[in-house]
């Protein structure tokens, strides 16, 4: 079974989840983490976010099919395989008023913008969900700086991707079109067992 794109961001989410402490720690460093439904501006977040760091917010940014014109794989029977790379990117903020070095750093009581990503990077990259294409697991893409405000606060994105197949339905054979039948053949005197039998449609 193929892993849906809802099903891959619920499992993002609820192992970004796991890194949310009340009270934050090393550990966990997150007073939220939380879903980013809407656009993010090169200004940084908004005041919710500010006021509730250090935070994660976990965002779709797109999905493109692999292969050249979305052909991944073409079959014997000149079927496409279409598999999708799906794109997301989490934000992290940490806001500290002493400054970009407290901020990056962190100090006590404060955990630091290098903490927190590291720990997302640790907790996402390689992850193994069910139906990813060949079981290999989600991957690190980049991790960039976002907005630094002097004195007020710092956000990284980092973004992952995971590649599973496009659950598209089976095509109709059409005329001339070889079609597979496997299973067994009922005799009167004996049941036939069939491997792959093909036969070309008139």
């Amino acid at each position: 079974m193929t892993a849906r794109l809802e099903d891959i961001e619920a499992a993002l989410f609820a192992e970004l989840s796991l890194l949310r402490g009340t009270p934050p720690t090393d550990t966990a460093p997150f007073r939220m983490v939380d879903r980013w439904a809407g656009e993010v501006s090169a200004d940084g977040v908004d005041e919710a976010t500010l006021g509730r760091s250090p935070s994660a917010l976990l965002a779709f940014e797109r999905s493109t099919p692999d292969g050249r014109e979305g052909a991944f794989v073409e079959t014997a029977g000149s079927l496409v395989e279409v598999v999708e790379r799906h794109l997301f990117r989490v934000y992290v903020t940490v806001v500290d008023t002493r400054g970009v070095k407290a901020a990056t750093r962190g100090t006590v009581g404060q955990q630091g913008i290098l903490l927190c990503t590291r720990l997302v990077k640790e907790r996402l990259t390689g992850l193994d969900i069910d139906g990813l294409l060949g079981r290999e697991g989600v991957r690190l893409v980049d991790h960039v700086p976002w907005s630094i405000d002097r004195g007020s606060h710092i956000t990284h994105v980092l973004r992952f991707s995971a590649r599973a197949e496009l659950g598209v339905p089976a095509a109709e054979p059409t005329p001339g079109t070889p079609f597979v039948f496997d299973g067994d053949i009922q005799d009167p005197d004996e049941t036939v067992t069939t491997s792959t039998a093909r036969a070309p449609r008139d």
